[in-house]
């Protein structure tokens, strides 16, 4: 019986995702959604640095609504630092990513907050981190809250110039693209991104 209740629950998800494209291909056209960068730090050491960000996220009414439909969110943030070189091209000091999963848990009315350093999956098994809030509220201040992000870097001159870039969007769903029309896209469209010069041993 096991493996055709695992069947039945598979069959139920699939229709509940084709139900749920089938309505964001008839909702109104919207304003293309942005986040915005309220603050971006980085403190440099010895031998790495310490990034900081401060995000303020709203998430559009198609995206909220597929959220609590069972549709789980998934985000990803990118930072790359350069030195730069007048004499050549940039240099690619140091890189990183994260990764999110947001999803709503319909039984508990509760929010999953999940967090790698590696591409989350669908199911979102094998996440090293893990938080469980009440309110969307507060999930998303945890998520837009970037703190004590380490980036491996080695010695660095002091006085020479850096550029620091961060990019920081929302991925849609892989298993919404086929109903995804041009105009609820844009509400998909969650991003963004700075780049900023630094000099090594202070903040930006």
């Amino acid at each position: 019986m096991a493996p055709v209740r695992l069947h039945c629950v598979r069959f139920l998800a699939l229709w509940g995702l084709c139900f749920l494209g089938l309505t964001l291909m008839f909702l109104p056209p919207t304003v293309r959604a942005e986040a915005r960068l309220e603050n971006l730090g980085l403190i440099t050491a010895d031998q790495g640095a310490q990034f900081s960000a401060q995000l303020a996220i709203e998430l559009p009414t198609a995206v909220d609504d597929a959220l609590h439909r069972g549709v789980p969110l998934f985000f990803n943030a990118e930072v790359n630092l350069y030195q730069e070189r007048w004499y050549w091209t940039d240099n690619l000091v140091a890189r990183s990513q994260r990764y999110w999963r947001l999803s709503y848990q319909a039984l508990t009315r509760r929010y999953r907050l999940q967090s790698s350093q590696q591409p989350i999956d669908n199911s979102g098994l094998g996440v090293g981190l893990a938080q469980t809030h009440d309110s969307l509220t507060e999930a998303l201040s945890a998520l837009q809250r970037i703190s004590a992000w380490s980036l491996s870097i080695g010695p660095l001159d002091e006085g020479s110039r850096h550029r620091l870039e961060f990019r920081f969007r929302l991925e849609p769903n892989a298993l919404l693209r086929p109903w995804l029309s041009g105009a609820n896209e844009g509400e998909w469209g969650l991003s963004v991104q700075r780049s900023q010069p630094l000099r090594v041993g202070g903040r930006p």
